[in-house]
């Protein structure tokens, strides 16, 4: 019965490191070490890591710019 609880906390830990590297991987931060501070604080701290990079992500992230090329949509 502990092997199970521990496969089960395991997979707790995992989680928010998989949700981050999707995050990190989507997005372009502004400094380069912002990124690598980012991932080791969620890699130490799974959990609080990963809320303190969603409450700052503003301040770390590069902004996309909205720039659609409407001549290029196909009409249906």
């Amino acid at each position: 019965m502990t092997a199970h609880l521990h496969n089960r906390l395991l997979l707790l830990k995992a989680l928010p490191i998989h949700l981050f590297y999707e995050e990190v991987y989507q997005t372009r931060f502004r400094k380069q070490y912002a990124k690598i501070v980012c991932f080791l604080t969620v890699l130490l701290f799974p959990f609080m890591g990963y809320a303190v990079f969603l409450t700052h992500k503003r301040k770390w992230v590069c902004r996309r710019k909205f720039s659609p090329h409407f001549a290029t949509i196909k009409h249906i």
